[in-house]
């Protein structure tokens, strides 16, 4: 299990795991969103209607995020507290549809102050960013399934890898490649017999 990643006694990680498994989305009528789907992952592969509620989601909570930014900018603690700034970095790190969005929104979000908004949040909207555009990602956070397997996108200097994830706050690259075999494995058949 996901001990076998972290060792037992390590909190900080073990925590790091739980937001790991956690996703909420604002939507039109308060918090509501993705968790139901989420929830049906761990290996599990999504039926084409699934997925496509999924992206119906994705879509109706990035214009509502893109609507948020465009009147308020891009939400900050002191407006909305801690839960929705964490709720819109979330949608913004999702909304792969507009990787312009994404990274106009980096942009800002790297100059600004806001205790809610963590180094590794910054860190993981960076790789997403450079991934879109097709360059090396920076901290090693980006992967995607090759067969059964989860592989790590191309990473920039990766004999430095673990001193930058180090600097923002991230745990060691082999750690978070086993917590993703262990959180995305597939699902285990029982035996027919």
């Amino acid at each position: 299990g996901i001990n076998t990643c972290v060792g037992a006694d390590n909190e900080q990680l073990l925590g790091d795991v739980d937001l790991l498994g956690k996703r909420t989305c604002v939507h039109d009528d308060g918090v509501t969103g993705r968790s139901h789907i989420d929830g049906m992952l761990g290996g599990a592969t999504l039926t084409p209607e699934q997925t496509r509620q999924w992206q119906d989601l994705d879509r109706r909570n990035l214009q509502r995020l893109r609507q948020i930014v465009d009147s308020d900018g891009f939400p900050h603690s002191s407006q909305v507290g801690r839960d929705g700034v964490a709720a819109a970095w979330l949608l913004l790190q999702h909304a792969d549809a507009d990787p312009d969005f994404q990274s106009r929104m980096l942009s800002l979000l790297g100059t600004r102050d806001d205790p809610a908004l963590s180094k590794e949040q910054l860190a993981l909207l960076t790789d997403r960013v450079l991934t879109a555009q097709g360059k090396p990602q920076r901290y090693g956070s980006q992967y995607e399934g090759v067969g059964a397997e989860m592989k790590m996108k191309p990473v920039q200097a990766p004999a430095a890898l673990d001193q930058r994830r180090a600097a923002m706050g991230m745990m060691p690259s082999a750690t978070y490649a086993c917590l993703l075999k262990q959180l995305y494995a597939p699902a285990s058949v029982p035996d027919a017999r």
